[in-house]
Order: structure tokens, then C-alpha cells, then sequence
């Protein structure tokens, strides 16, 4: 996923990847658990990835975490992206198999 990309872009890509995972819910011990990694790891990604974009992307209070509009936006802008590369997949693959074919 991360090939042909410089070392802060794999990163920045990983830490959107896994802020997705837990934009999904329900809770950030269960995203970490979904990723295979520990909470707390999972924890300072997203912190890095606020820090990196200079905002505030999950509003914590006692007890719960939930998305910031800011982390709302951000999670549909990744939704967009990922739908925009699967249909570009799909294309390369149509274009190659009917390429096969001539």
C-alpha cells in the first residue's frame, strides 16, 4: 500500500490508515485491537497526526473519545480517496484484461 513512497509519506499514510480504523468505532481499545496493536500506540498516532495537521481531531472527554468536525472532514476526505483508488483499480484491471484479449 505504502510502496513508492518516501519514509514521512509511509508514515503519514499509516497514521491516516489507522485513524480511519478507529474513526469506525467504538472505541479506540477496539480499533487497536482491530489494527494488532497496542491502544496506547494507536493513541500517540493520532496525537502525531493531529500534531501534523494542526488540528484537533477527536474530542476526548472523560471516559470517550468522538471525532472533532475536524475529524469528521478527515475521514470522509480519506473515504473519498480510498473510493477514488479502487476505481482506478478496477479500471487498470479492465484496461489489462482487455488488453489480454486483443
Amino acid at each position: 500500500a505504502y510502496a513508492g513512497q518516501t519514509a514521512a509519506t509511509q508514515q503519514l499514510s499509516l497514521r491516516l490508515d489507522r485513524f480511519y480504523e478507529f474513526a469506525q468505532g467504538p472505541t479506540i481499545k477496539l480499533a487497536a485491537h482491530r489494527l494488532g496493536i497496542q491502544q496506547q500506540v494507536l493513541s500517540r498516532n493520532i496525537a502525531r497526526l493531529e500534531a501534523d495537521l494542526g488540528r484537533s481531531l477527536v474530542e476526548r472527554k472523560h471516559m470517550s473519545t468522538t471525532l472533532s468536525p475536524a475529524g469528521v472532514a478527515l475521514c470522509r476526505a480519506i473515504l473519498r480517496e480510498r473510493r477514488r483508488q479502487e476505481l482506478r483499480r478496477r479500471a487498470e484491471a479492465t484496461a489489462a484484461t482487455l488488453n489480454e484479449r486483443r
